[in-house]
């Protein structure tokens, strides 16, 4: 199993460093590092997507919420905030950041589609507590403010 040969290239290792037979030592920490990034590797992104599942279902969850903290989320999956943030990425794309913000825009597009509430409910259905700061986020992500977003949909029906 891959941990009991990193364990074993580590106690070599530390017995070259005993013996101050330092090129060897050293020799022997390459091929470790090499074998770690390797098995690294080899995580399948099922195992990463796997691992980050917890935070994946809280943002689905609180989607609704006004702030989702990424440190919690990294607590969830018992991993860094650091680590999370990597294995996130490297699992979905985006940083956690960037893809509760997608998953909002997301949110707030089908809420201008499907329901009858005013672009300022939208806002705050969403999470956002100043609906100029929505209307910026909303723009930055389609291009157009809510409400021409909505005027042009109403129209393509």
């Amino acid at each position: 199993p891959p941990d009991s040969v990193t364990a074993k290239q580590f106690i070599k290792i530390a017995n070259l460093w005993k013996t101050e037979n330092t090129l060897d030592a050293m020799s022997e920490f390459y091929t470790l590092i090499k074998s770690v990034s390797e098995l690294n590797k080899k995580l399948s992104p099922s195992s990463i997507q796997n691992r980050i599942q917890p935070a994946i279902s809280y943002i689905k969850t609180h989607i609704y919420a006004s702030y989702i903290d990424t440190d919690y989320l990294a607590q969830l999956c018992n991993m860094t905030p650091g680590y999370f943030k990597h294995q996130f990425k490297s699992a979905t794309g985006s940083a956690p950041l960037q893809y509760i913000n997608q998953a909002k825009y997301t949110e707030a597009r089908k809420l201008l589609d499907k329901s009858q509430y005013s672009i300022k409910e939208i806002s705050n259905i969403i999470g956002f507590t100043d609906y100029n700061y929505f209307s910026r986020f909303f723009k930055q992500h389609s291009g157009m403010t809510p409400s021409q977003y909505r005027k042009i949909y109403k129209s393509l029906l």
